[in-house]
């Protein structure tokens, strides 16, 4: 812990996801996140929410038990992060995926493919998202960040 406090604060968005990429080793981040974010200026603000939004995202993936089933720790997070009114993860509605399918297609790390992405977790001062793949397979032990930018569905 005094280790990661002795590393300097980023001072912009290639500095920011390195130290995602550092700290969170059961997130694979898009190697397009850079480029995505690169369109607002840095703030810290932002990348302080983006670490809590992957800190969510891999504490799911370390309380899932050993054959990757969801535990009691598991269900206590989906129910205080992905549900409600206020929730910091969410599915796109039917509508915005009709009408932004092209834009909330992102590539596959894994085969290089365009493939559709709903899932999404919300900065709200600028409107900033985070796309990721969901729900994740119990045999999988990692998810995947596919996009870091600007809200995409703005009406």
């Amino acid at each position: 812990e005094s280790c990661l406090g002795s590393i300097p604060e980023p001072t912009n968005w290639g500095e920011a996801i390195g130290q995602l990429e550092q700290n969170y080793q059961k997130l694979i981040f898009s190697s397009y996140l850079l480029n995505q974010i690169s369109t607002l200026p840095f703030s810290f603000t932002v990348y302080q929410r983006m670490k809590e939004l992957c800190r969510v995202l891999e504490d799911y993936l370390a309380s899932r038990n050993k054959k990757g089933e969801m535990t009691p720790k598991s269900h206590e997070i989906l129910e205080q992060h992905f549900h409600g009114d206020k929730a910091w993860f969410s599915d796109e509605s039917d509508d915005d995926l009709r009408k932004f399918e092209k834009q909330l297609s992102f590539i596959d790390t894994r085969d290089d493919k365009k493939k559709l992405y709903r899932f999404h977790g919300k900065i709200k001062t600028p409107q900033v998202r985070v796309y990721f793949e969901w729900p994740i397979p119990p045999e999988q032990a990692y998810i995947q960040i596919v996009y870091f930018g600007p809200k995409i569905t703005k009406k």
